[in-house]
């Protein structure tokens, strides 16, 4: 167990109903903060990270890892509380989304955003890693994007980007890897688990896992036999009744 704080940040890769990458990692930590949010943006993790440090400061012996999302997401604050609803077309019919964004648009502010942290972080002078759901330029969920130039962007954001570690989409892609039937379940959900999360923390973020793969493969027979099909975002806590961080602990989320 080490003696210091880990901060984990991210979206449903990060905090979901079942163990995640970050919940993995912060078994072997002193005081471990999941800061996740299912469907959240990559604004939402800048403001969560600006808040949680007015109320942990965060210093130099801390551990800080950020799961940035897909660019293209919209996070609202509507009455005292942040809506996240994922990608855009899960808020808006294709023909909203042409009329009113831009996919230039998304990367110029997420980028701002995630520099911002980066230099932020850079000052505080602790350990700090950059990880990814899918690669910030990636315009896939954007049909209508494709055809767009962003070599420009590419170029001005290059540092910020190159700090960015290997995104699940291109290390770990559970349509194509994980078998049919899980442990005699069918587990249709996309979202990684707990193996596949060690799997991804092997590659990029090897020298952080202080334990072996057995305890991931521990908690996929787990989620197997506890399986009640599709979660379609209900977020039952019940559905990992002892996990070591819960998404409505109150204690652990931010507060504005």
């Amino acid at each position: 167990m080490e003696n210091r704080r880990f901060f984990a940040y991210g979206c449903s890769y990060t905090e979901y109903p079942w163990p995640t990458w970050a919940d993995i990692l912060g078994r072997n930590y002193d005081k471990y903060y999941n800061y996740g949010r299912p469907g959240s943006g990559n604004m939402y993790m800048f403001n969560s990270i600006m808040e949680t440090d007015q109320y942990h400061k965060l210093t130099k012996d801390d551990l800080v890892i950020v799961q940035w999302s897909s660019a293209l997401r919209e996070d609202r604050y509507k009455d005292t509380n942040w809506v996240t609803m994922g990608g855009l077309y899960n808020i808006y019919s294709r023909r909203e989304v042409k009329k009113f964004f831009d996919f230039r648009g998304f990367l110029i502010r997420d980028l701002a955003a995630i520099k911002a942290i980066k230099v932020f972080l850079d000052s505080i002078g602790c350990e700090y890693y950059f990880i990814g759901m899918v690669p910030l330029l990636q315009s896939i969920e954007y049909p209508d994007a494709q055809d767009v130039d962003i070599s420009d962007i590419h170029r001005v954001y290059a540092d910020v980007l190159k700090v960015i570690k290997p995104t699940y989409d291109e290390i770990i892609q559970t349509a194509k890897t994980r078998p049919k039937l899980f442990y005699t379940r069918t587990i249709s959900d996309t979202h990684p688990v707990p193996s596949e999360h060690y799997e991804y923390l092997e590659a990029v973020l090897p020298h952080l896992l202080k334990e072996p793969k057995s305890i991931a493969i521990d908690m996929d027979r787990k989620l197997a036999g506890i399986w009640k099909g599709d979660l379609n975002y209900s977020w039952e806590p019940e559905v990992w009744p002892d996990k070591i961080h819960s998404l409505f602990n109150d204690d652990k989320r931010i507060k504005l």
